[in-house]
């Protein structure tokens, strides 16, 4: 099926920037593997192959800000994860669940060598393909990976209210307005129709693995950054503006990662993607030519 964003905003929260597509077109797609049906959005072959991974809970078109100037120069694959989108569930929603998921997509749908390219649960999902498939990975760009809960499984509050709301939604007990005019304050109606559109196609048990602290399992972040032989360029924003990389956490990526980078981007949160979505391209641009990462 052909998706045109038909100028349609693809909006993030309060702040994030304004995104039209009208003229780029992307082609959604089907991708099955181990009787889960995968849905991902794919652009024209412009350039070398990028795997987008949105965080949780969204779907591909929460990560529009970076896609639209990505295709122009990328073969861009934008999926949603399961459990998201028009993704099928599954009885598990851990980490170390999307990152099968991605290291199947990779291998058997892509085929080459990929930059991956995962925000928060996404970039987590991506972290854990590339120690999977180091052949098939030429670098990783994490966007404010949830490392702090490497020590704690507690989210911060703005993170755990949102969460908490989003199941309400889901349960029918709270309307998407109420949530949402609680948890982003200055929120339109144009964003509250997104936000409400995409929490409805989310699984309830994607929430409640987060609310639950199971997200984690099965997971060893120090032994899996370890792994990790391919360039790693780390986005992260302000922790007190809902960010969830604290300066402890990119001591410790850093001590770890072999070929690491870490990149503050300030005034920002946990969505700097679509608050500065140029700085991230920017940073990103200039890495990858410094790893002489070709785009071709």
């Amino acid at each position: 099926m052909i998706f045109g964003y038909f100028k349609t905003f693809c909006p993030y929260f309060p702040g994030a920037k304004k995104v039209e597509l009208e003229d780029e077109m992307l082609t959604e797609k089907l991708f099955e593997f181990d009787s889960l049906k995968l849905n991902y959005a794919e652009s024209a072959p412009n350039g070398a192959p990028i795997a987008v991974v949105h965080g949780i809970p969204s779907r591909w078109q929460g990560m529009a800000q970076l896609i639209e100037p990505l295709e122009a120069s990328w073969h861009v694959f934008a999926c949603d994860m399961r459990g998201h989108g028009k993704s099928g569930r599954a009885s598990s929603y851990r980490a170390i669940d999307y990152s099968s998921d991605i290291v199947a997509f990779v291998k058997h749908q892509i085929g080459v060598p990929t930059v991956l390219l995962g925000h928060s649960g996404g970039a987590m999902a991506v972290l854990g393909a590339v120690a999977l498939i180091p052949e098939l990975v030429r670098a990783v760009i994490l966007l404010d990976p949830p490392f702090m809960q490497r020590e704690s499984l507690a989210w911060p509050k703005s993170t755990n209210d949102l969460m908490v709301g989003v199941r309400d939604i889901l349960k029918g007990e709270r309307s998407a307005r109420e949530v949402l005019l609680e948890c982003l304050p200055g929120i339109d109606n144009r964003k509250i129709r997104w936000f409400a559109d995409t929490f409805s196609c989310v699984d309830i048990e994607v929430v409640n693995t987060l609310l639950e602290g199971r997200f984690f399992e099965g997971l060893d972040l120090e032994s899996q950054l370890k792994q990790v032989n391919c360039p790693v360029q780390m986005f992260y924003g302000d922790v007190e503006k809902g960010a969830l990389v604290r300066k402890s956490d990119v001591d410790f990526f850093l001590s770890i990662t072999k070929n690491g980078s870490a990149v503050h981007v300030k005034d920002v949160g946990h969505h700097l993607h679509a608050q500065k979505p140029q700085e991230v391209l920017g940073g990103m641009a200039d890495w990858l030519t410094l790893n002489a990462i070709s785009i071709d």
